[in-house]
């Protein structure tokens, strides 16, 4: 609107000489603004409040207000890609295409992360990458009411209700639904571990998993709570910290009263009514009752030494 206004309204002339050329003094009624334009400008100009769309694709469905967006569509039907990359050899159908994708090239990434230090070559990028700290879940499952922050998110878990796994691995018997997910799998029959970290030399097999333990170094906690400002390095963990919120314990003790959030917490409070103590330690062949305590009593054996 603010667009609108300082190029339609903020130069109108004051006034106008009768008879002063073929032009015609056109009103336009939302904004109560007179202007001077040609009869066909102001047709259009009545777009933007009515949203009529006068311009149609004679290829496919489509319709825009505004004939120059027209003519940016029928790219897509011409395959014409008049911009071309200095750089390479990709070509595009608008300059502002073009113009995104130099980035890539110059490295220059204009739009920084309000909440962290992460910054982005596009704005839609940034936004995306910003539902991370704000919660928002806009691409909601027709089936299921499920709601994701990334369309892509949501193409996969459709999936899951579709059933659909194309993909198979030469292997095992597995399938999936994305070639990147066999690939990734792949890696489990090769032994092939191509992610590796740069401050202590791991390996991992997926992308994503490197990220993760890349955490565990920058102390990095993009996952935050919008009920009690919690922060924390995994998606997951933000995920079970939240039922806490809600209340919801799904998981029951047979022997006792208590329920729990997660199963893990219920198997290891089961081990207190069975005396089971899963976790041994070479050294001593002490036992423990929690798997978390193991590590920490490592450390306390290892210091007897």
């Amino acid at each position: 609107m603010y667009c609108h206004q300082k190029e339609r309204h903020s130069s109108c002339p004051a006034t106008l000489e009768d008879g002063k050329s073929k032009q015609r003094k056109s009103h336009c009624s939302p904004i109560g603004v007179s202007e001077t334009e040609r009869l066909s400008d102001v047709e259009v100009h009545d777009q933007v409040h009515t949203g009529k769309k006068l311009f149609e694709c004679h290829l496919c469905p489509q319709s825009f207000q505004i004939r120059g967006n027209l003519k940016k569509h029928l790219r897509t039907h011409t395959a014409k890609r008049p911009h071309q990359c200095p750089s390479c050899d990709k070509s595009f159908s608008e300059k502002c295409k073009l113009k995104n994708h130099l980035r890539i090239h110059t490295g220059e990434r204009p739009y920084q992360c309000s909440f962290c230090s992460k910054s982005f070559s596009q704005q839609p990028n940034l936004s995306a990458h910003q539902r991370i700290h704000t919660g928002e879940r806009p691409f909601k499952c027709h089936i299921c009411t499920e709601t994701f922050p990334w369309s892509l998110s949501l193409k996969t878990h459709l999936l899951t209700h579709t059933g659909e796994r194309p993909f198979q691995c030469s292997f095992c018997p597995q399938c999936f639904s994305y070639q990147s997910a066999l690939s990734d799998h792949l890696r489990i029959h090769t032994g092939e571990r191509p992610y590796i970290c740069t401050d202590c030399s791991k390996s991992f097999v997926q992308n994503a998993h490197l990220k993760n333990h890349m955490k565990t170094h920058t102390g990095e906690r993009l996952y935050g709570c919008n009920v009690c400002f919690k922060s924390f390095m995994r998606n997951t963990d933000l995920k079970r910290h939240m039922k806490t919120h809600m209340g919801e314990r799904l998981y029951s003790c047979a022997v006792c009263s208590k329920s729990f959030v997660e199963s893990c917490d219920l198997q290891t409070h089961m081990e207190r009514h069975t005396g089971k103590r899963p976790c041994s330690y070479a050294v001593c062949f002490k036992s423990c009752v929690e798997h978390s305590l193991e590590k920490s009593y490592e450390n306390t054996t290892l210091s007897m030494f």
